[in-house]
Formats: C-alpha cells, sequence, structure tokens
C-alpha cells in the first residue's frame, strides 16, 4: 500500500461520493492505496474501498485531461462478460460502476495472489508450473472471445527499440556481448519476417500481476491496453516472469524459459502457435529487458543487480542454441 497522504484526498472522496450517490451504495469507505503508476505517477491510480458489512472495493482513477482509457477498459470488460460468464475455472474482474465523466470506474476486489506474487515467492518451483498452467488456460479462453485472423510476423521493432536504447542510455550489458546477441536476433528476424501467425483479441500487458489466482478460479485484470494483435505477444508477457526463476542450463530452451513452464503453459493452450516465433520474441522481449537496465540503475538497485544477472544468464543460454530446438 501507498501513503494516502501522497494523493489527492479531496478528489478521491468526491468519486467515492459519486459513486455512492449514483448506486445507492451508502458504505462508510476506508481507502487505501493499492497501486500508483510508475510512468504516470501524477495520473494514474488505484485504491481500495473497505467497508465494514461487504467486500471491499477497487477504484481505479485516471485524472489526465480528455482521457477515455478507463471508458474503454470498463466496455471491455462488460463485452466480455458473456464470453466468461459460463466459465467455472477463468473469470474477470466483475464491474460495477463507470463514471459519466470516465475518469474512474469501480470493480470488485479480488481474493487471491498474483500470479507473479506466487512464482516469485517463495519460488517453489511445482507451485510455479501450475501458476503457467493456469495462464495458459485463461489466455486460452481470451484468446476464444474472437475468431482469430492469420496475419505476418514483423519482428523489427524489437531491433529499434534497443537500437534506440543503447544511443539514449548507458546499459550496463557488455557493449561485445550486447553486439553478438543483437546479431543472432537480426538474423532470426530476417529469416521469420512475413512469416503467418495467429492474431486474436489480446490482453496487451499480460504480466504476472494482471492474473490473480483465487481458490480454483483465475481472474483476469487490467484492460487498458487490449486489442486484436498476434497472440505470441500475450503469451512472451506472461512466460517472461520465469526469467526470475533459477534453473541450469540444460532446463533453459532456446527462448530462454525453462522447458518446463513453457510445457505447463501449453497444457491448457491450445491455439497453434508458430514457435519459432514465440522464440524469437521471447529473447527479444528479454533483450530489451536487459538493455533498460543502464549503468546508473544497476549501481543504485539491488533488484535491478539481481533483474541482470537472471537475464544475463538466461540469454547467453538461449542465444548459445539454435532457434529451432
Amino acid at each position: 500500500m501507498h501513503l494516502f497522504a501522497d494523493f489527492d484526498e479531496a478528489l478521491v472522496r468526491q468519486c467515492v461520493d459519486e459513486f455512492s450517490a449514483a448506486t445507492g451504495i451508502k458504505n462508510v469507505f476506508s481507502i487505501s492505496c493499492l497501486d500508483r503508476s510508475a510512468n504516470f505517477s501524477d495520473e494514474r491510480f488505484v485504491f481500495v474501498l473497505a467497508r465494514p458489512d461487504g467486500s471491499p472495493l477497487v477504484l481505479k482513477l485516471d485524472t489526465a485531461e480528455g482521457t477515455t482509457r478507463l471508458t474503454k477498459e470498463y466496455g471491455i470488460i462488460e463485452k466480455l462478460r458473456s464470453h466468461f460468464d459460463a466459465q467455472s475455472k477463468v473469470a474477470l474482474v466483475e464491474p460495477v460502476y463507470l463514471s459519466p465523466t470516465g475518469r474512474f470506474h469501480v470493480t470488485e476486489f479480488l481474493e487471491g495472489k498474483t500470479a507473479k506474487q506466487i512464482v516469485y515467492s517463495p519460488q517453489d518451483l511445482l507451485q510455479a508450473g501450475q501458476v503457467f498452467r493456469r495462464g495458459g488456460e485463461w489466455l486460452n479462453h481470451l484468446h476464444n472471445s474472437d475468431p482469430p485472423a492469420v496475419k505476418t510476423a514483423w519482428f523489427n521493432w524489437m531491433l529499434e527499440e534497443i537500437e534506440s536504447l543503447v544511443h539514449t542510455s548507458q546499459p550496463q550489458a557488455c557493449a561485445r556481448q550486447l553486439g553478438g546477441f543483437v546479431a543472432k536476433l537480426a538474423k532470426d528476424c530476417q529469416r521469420l519476417s512475413g512469416a503467418p501467425c495467429i492474431a486474436t483479441f489480446s490482453h496487451g500487458d499480460f504480466h504476472g500481476g494482471n492474473l490473480v489466482l483465487g481458490r480454483g478460479v483465475s481472474y483476469g485484470l487490467d484492460f487498458t491496453e487490449a486489442s486484436t494483435k498476434l497472440a505470441i505477444y500475450d503469451i512472451v508477457d506472461f512466460l517472461k516472469m520465469d526469467a526470475f526463476l533459477p534453473a541450469e542450463p540444460s532446463e533453459i530452451g532456446a527462448s530462454g524459459i525453462r522447458n518446463r513452464s513453457t510445457e505447463m503453459f501449453f497444457k491448457k493452450y491450445r491455439h497453434n502457435v508458430n514457435f519459432d516465433l514465440l522464440t524469437c520474441a521471447m529473447r527479444g522481449r528479454l533483450l530489451i529487458d536487459w538493455v533498460k537496465i543502464s549503468r546508473e540503475a544497476f549501481a543504485r538497485s539491488e533488484f535491478l543487480r539481481k533483474k541482470f544477472r537472471h537475464l544475463d544468464h538466461r540469454l547467453s543460454t538461449a542465444f548459445a542454441q539454435p532457434l529451432d530446438t
């Protein structure tokens, strides 16, 4: 939780008053900040509304002028409800109220831990495997919400992003090692350019913090980046948290992800996947995350030093293997 003093309490209280007046829910809410955007720290917040005689609620707020993000997200959740309602093991966060201004909405609070919390602590590899299985199951159902289309894959954006990061920051990565990885990635991107790949309605930000694992039910949340795109990008977003788990080189596949985590994910994810494209995209994503760690950030943060070491290990192991293993 974040200190409430960091926020405009009067504004949040106004939102709660509007919600109470519109819905007739007159509880005396205790408000605490659950999350604050790292990149938009003055605009985007998530608050928990606790009450003495009912389940907590979540108020998501965006103070940017003219924003439509939350209106779009609320509409997506409502549209997807019929697709998820008949399911017993996969579900969505339940919508409660959307402000006519579009600046906030209210949903039910989800009980349970996020996939990331379970995978990262206490790093029980058997339990982590079940997290990846449940992630594949939830994503498979989302990707079934609209008929898939066949598109062509273009990965030059990864090379362009890496080049931009190298020129605008001072990466901690060894220049010679980085150059070798980029050369191999560029060769793979060139060979795979134009290859067919399915596009589906996708989450757009399917990291481990956006899947809450309740008792037997997996809940997806945060649809602000949802759109139709290549399905493999959602898979990459979810699987990449595996990079923080301990692994011997023999356990790591050409993608940089442990073979066991990939296997568990695809027990329930049933869409056709071009695994060469998935491997290439995963390598590119891990490489981008590695290059993003600057010398200054590496020196300042123990967490980033740990992250750097894990990514270095995974990338070295991945690029030592042929792409199509």
